[in-house]
């Protein structure tokens, strides 16, 4: 059995790769399209060399404060700062701005001040603002006194305009695999009618003792983890050399990193056991029901979120859907970042650890795996 099930799984991924492949030519035609990628900004905003920044003064009005942060015709040096980071000043003789690009490594980023004098004179500026733009944190002030910036000093006589442009915001790992988590509940699905489809064709036979096959049935249960799990790396490599097209990733993985991957990895294996517990016993209209399930378990999610009214049939089918939702994986995988940019998961107020979701994701997924196998065990070979 484990054997048709790696075909199961290379039909799977057959399809997943012409899907991913059609979605990477696609997207190197758009860049292609856009702009030379042999251009300097091949590589995307991450290692921009011009910024636009819009700012809004006393007035209202909205200011558009560009800058180009290279082949600025003026004179350029250059220097390593003592922890090994590579810095090029950039001064402008004609309005007596400065430039200073420092760039720090691959994780760190690259960091961009640039002091200019104020070109409006009527005084009617933002002090400060600040915004995040092209994967860009930019602070746009006004500075009147001498300031440090990344070992340089700007000696600051008159009142100037402070754009300070900091790349060190990395791309979290577990990002490029949001669209991955969503193929692999797909592939979860077509997979988890894995042991419905061995029951065609077997017939129980009363008054017999039926075949032990959990050692068969775990191995299958393998074979489609480890085929769903595939197809969601080779998404999530697709989909970062898609974005380097453009942005050039600069991936972290921290712990908070690690458990949201973890999150994503659980949820497909989850809704595989879901699919495998549900259809185990079935011979026939196995693959409708896995179909079905989706809009089913959304459908009862929606009507557990909230209570329609207060009614007594209302309250009634609330407290069901809100019961029966919290045996269903997909319950678990609302995922958003808080207001500090932590990723959280906030379905409901009754768990709102994000341990414990992963925790019970896990127990839910060894639980279905268990009842499907012991379902399964009993059609007679």
């Amino acid at each position: 059995m484990a054997y048709i099930e790696w075909l199961r799984v290379k039909r799977a991924m057959f399809w997943v790769l012409i899907f991913l492949g059609v979605t990477l030519l696609s997207a190197i035609i758009l860049r292609i399209t856009l702009g030379d990628l042999a251009t300097t900004t091949s590589f995307g905003s991450s290692e921009s060399l011009d910024s636009t920044v819009k700012t809004m003064g006393p007035d209202g009005k909205m200011r558009t404060v560009s800058h180009t942060i290279s082949h600025h015709p003026s004179v350029t040096s250059t220097r390593i700062l003592a922890d090994g980071s590579k810095q090029t000043i950039t001064t402008d003789p004609v309005d007596n701005s400065i430039v200073v690009t420092t760039y720090n490594g691959y994780f760190r980023g690259t960091n961009v001040d640039i002091v200019t004098p104020i070109s409006d004179t009527d005084g009617q500026h933002t002090t400060s603002q600040t915004t995040s733009q092209n994967f860009h944190l930019v602070t746009v002030s006004r500075v009147t006194a001498p300031f440090d910036a990344d070992g340089y000093h700007f000696n600051v006589t008159t009142p100037m305009e402070y754009v300070k442009i900091r790349t060190h915001a990395a791309f979290p790992t577990w990002v490029f695999f949001i669209g991955a988590t969503i193929t692999g509940l797909i592939v979860a699905t077509v997979l988890g009618i894995a042991f419905a489809s061995q029951n065609d064709g077997h017939l129980e036979i009363a008054f017999t003792r039926p075949v032990a096959r959990e050692r068969e049935a775990l191995q299958a249960i393998g074979v489609d983890i480890a085929g769903i799990l595939l197809i969601m790396l080779m998404q999530g490599i697709v989909g970062v050399l898609a974005l380097a097209l453009w942005v050039f990733p600069h991936l972290t993985l921290g712990t908070d990193d690690a458990r949201m991957m973890l999150l994503e990895v659980l949820l497909p294996v989850a809704w595989y056991a879901f699919t495998l517990a549900i259809t185990s016993s079935l011979k026939r209209g196995y693959g409708a029901l896995a179909g079905i399930l989706w809009p089913a378990s959304l459908v009862v999610m929606a009507f557990g979120m909230k209570q329609i009214n207060e009614s007594v049939v209302a309250q009634t089918i609330y407290r069901i859907a809100n019961s029966v939702s919290h045996i269903i994986p997909l319950f678990y995988g609302n995922a958003h970042a808080d207001s500090a940019g932590a990723a959280m998961l906030t379905v409901d107020r009754v768990i709102p650890d994000l341990n414990m979701r992963l925790l019970i994701l896990a127990g839910l997924a060894v639980a279905y795996f268990a009842i499907a196998v012991v379902q399964w065990r009993r059609v007679e070979a």
